[in-house]
Formats: C-alpha cells, sequence, structure tokens
C-alpha cells in the first residue's frame, strides 16, 4: 500500500517536472524574443541605417515651394516601383509630413 501510492506520488512530481521544465523553455525563448526586439527598436536610430532607413533633409520649410501632394505621390510610387519592382501594391496607408524638417514620408500599406 505504502509502495504504491510513493510510486504514485513519484509519478506526479515526474509529471509537474516536464510541464515546469517545458513551459519553463516556452517562456525564456518568449522573453529572448522580447527583450532582442526591444534591443533593436532602442538601437533603431543607431544602427547605421540597417534598421530605421535614412530620413533625407529637405530644402524647404515652407509649403509654397513644395510640390503639390498629388506629384510628390506619383514620385514615391516611382521611386518604389524601381526599389522594389512593380508586383507591389501602391496603397497608400499615410503621409507623414514635417513641415520644419522639409519632409514628407510616403508610408504604404503592404511595405514602406
Amino acid at each position: 500500500m505504502e509502495n504504491l501510492r510513493r510510486k504514485k506520488q513519484a509519478h506526479t512530481l515526474r509529471i509537474f517536472r516536464k510541464a515546469h521544465r517545458w513551459s519553463a523553455i516556452v517562456l525564456f525563448v518568449f522573453f529572448l524574443i522580447i527583450s532582442v526586439s526591444g534591443l533593436l527598436l532602442g538601437w533603431k536610430k543607431h544602427s547605421g541605417d540597417l534598421i530605421l532607413p535614412k530620413t533625407y533633409q529637405g530644402t524647404s520649410g515652407s509649403f509654397n515651394t513644395w510640390l503639390p501632394l498629388d506629384s510628390l505621390n506619383r514620385i514615391a510610387d516611382q521611386a518604389l516601383a524601381s526599389h522594389a519592382g512593380s508586383g507591389k501594391s501602391f496603397k497608400l496607408d499615410r503621409i507623414d509630413i514635417r513641415k520644419e524638417k522639409g519632409v514628407a514620408k510616403f508610408i504604404y500599406s503592404d511595405h514602406y
């Protein structure tokens, strides 16, 4: 009777150890991914244009000298087509305009 109870306890303990081991492995991988992505986000501006593409400074902060937005959009579409190929979608998500820097970023839905 005592021997049977000990075997049952040992079996239960082995199951808990296996569950603990696998949950620790899964959590370790999860926290590793979170920490690596956090480091990459922290280093993106200082990565030498590997993670975050370079933002070019504009020539004017005055809207009077800028091209119209439809012309700028057409130029951005042409640049995307020449860089990524013509098979990409040109669905525009938003335009980020920084007047003081003279920059207009065209951000597409499916890619940059």
